[in-house]
């Protein structure tokens, strides 16, 4: 199988809201007699909300941007069916990746709170909106805390999936949905919050949507 071409995504504006790219990784996502499955995948991150507000044991920042593009051997082009007709069975097999990737990234008590029908250009995908905690260090956050200990700042990814021509391709976003200060007050530490992430869950939501609707534009 060829190498899969890098997801269609919109760089220019990716940069221009404050993200680097610091991931391309490309792995077999998915192999049978029948199909192998390959997917690329570039990670974009706040590099700055990184250095300031680094997790506990988690691969990514807070606030990061994703897109994936698969590469069927055989093509599409040689299937019975199209994309289009499978995204149903697409999107469920992405839901439950995403979930576990998640997981394995560092994220606790990862849940869906909703899979919806999603209009990207002139076809519908599937968005998925994800709730997880995000684990801080209590000695980044609090100052006066000397504490090994994780502080769980509620965040939010949405992710979704399309139809892209001959294959898919996928895009998500992360933010927080909470202060650091909202955390903090739910968590079993007290004292004076010494970073803030500065970002806004409501805005941040609405530019992630924008975002993910640009991929493959």
């Amino acid at each position: 199988m060829s190498d899969v071409p890098p997801p269609p995504m919109p760089e220019e504006r990716i940069a221009d809201a404050g993200y680097v790219q610091t991931g391309d990784e490309t792995e077999v996502g998915f192999e049978s007699r029948f199909v192998t499955v390959r997917t690329r995948t570039q990670i974009f991150e706040d590099a700055a909300l990184r250095d300031r507000l680094p997790g506990h044991d988690v691969e990514r920042t807070i606030r990061a941007v994703f897109g994936t593009r698969l590469g069927f051997e055989p093509p599409f082009s040689r299937a019975p069916v199209s994309p289009e007709s499978v995204v149903g069975l697409a999107a469920r097999r992405a839901r439950s990746e995403f979930v576990n990737d998640l997981r394995r990234s560092g994220l606790r008590d990862v849940s869906v709170a909703e899979t919806r029908r999603f209009r990207w250009g002139r076809v519908e995908g599937r968005l998925f909106d994800i709730r997880a905690d995000y684990p801080l260090s209590a000695r980044n956050v609090l100052a006066d805390v000397d504490s090994e200990s994780a502080i769980d700042l509620r965040a939010q990814v949405l992710a979704a999936i399309r139809p892209w021509r001959d294959t898919f391709v996928m895009a998500g976003v992360a933010h927080p949905r909470e202060s650091v200060a909202s955390a903090v007050e739910r968590s079993r530490f007290a004292g004076e919050t010494a970073v803030e992430h500065g970002v806004d869950p409501t805005e941040a939501r609405d530019e992630g949507v924008e975002l993910i609707r640009a991929v493959g534009r």
